[in-house]
């Protein structure tokens, strides 16, 4: 399947057909090269058309240490006449081999999503960190189902188990406790500067 030909690319709609998305996510994309082996782990290809029509890509994938957890986000997206039928669904492979899934929290999915981060922390949890059209969301995905979410700011960082996070023109920095997500007390950009917690912008 040719790019020019595909509706969705990378978790975004195909800008070649649409447009380029008139946002970004602060972060480095996981790293690509776990969706090869996740899909091998997963029994499938990492972007195939289904029985159905629906192009189904695998935007990103992160393997647990011990060979049998994944956590994946994939889209699944089909044009019909005008309409666009999308969704994006994070899934997790258990260590029995059960999967489920869940839509991530989006205004829209037909806007896609960029993935930020995902990845396994400690052996019991990954965090999937995204932004979608309007908001960046941090997902906690393993040890608990459904997944625990918070709603965070688009400038992010992590550093001893604190996710510091901040949205444009503001004089505060809002912080969770890792891995529970529990909100911790709000510091200011000067004290977030002096301890190394002030997310880049």
């Amino acid at each position: 399947m040719s790019d020019l030909d595909r509706t969705f690319v990378g978790g975004n709609p195909n800008p070649q057909k649409f447009g380029l998305a008139l946002r970004f996510s602060f972060g480095e994309r996981p790293d690509p090269e776990m969706i090869r082996p996740a899909a091998v782990i997963l029994n499938r290809e990492p972007l195939y058309v289904d029985s159905e029509g629906f192009e189904r890509e695998l935007i990103a994938a992160t393997i647990n240490p011990d060979g049998k957890r994944v956590v994946y986000v994939e889209s699944r997206a089909k044009e019909s006449g005008q309409f666009v039928d999308v969704s994006i669904k994070i899934h997790y492979l258990d260590r029995d081999g059960r999967t489920a899934s869940i839509d991530i929290e989006s205004y829209n999915p037909f806007f896609g999503c960029d993935v930020g981060l995902l990845d396994w922390l400690n052996d019991d949890y990954a965090l999937l960190i995204y932004t979608e059209k309007h908001w960046t969301f941090a997902y906690r995905i393993g040890d608990q189902w459904p997944p625990q979410f918070v709603k965070i700011d688009r400038w992010w960082q992590i550093a001893d188990n604190v996710l510091s996070y901040m949205a444009y023109k503001v004089d505060v920095v809002k912080r969770l406790r890792i891995p529970g997500l529990e909100a911790m007390v709000d510091i200011s950009l000067a004290d977030a500067e002096r301890d190394w917690s002030l997310p880049p912008r």
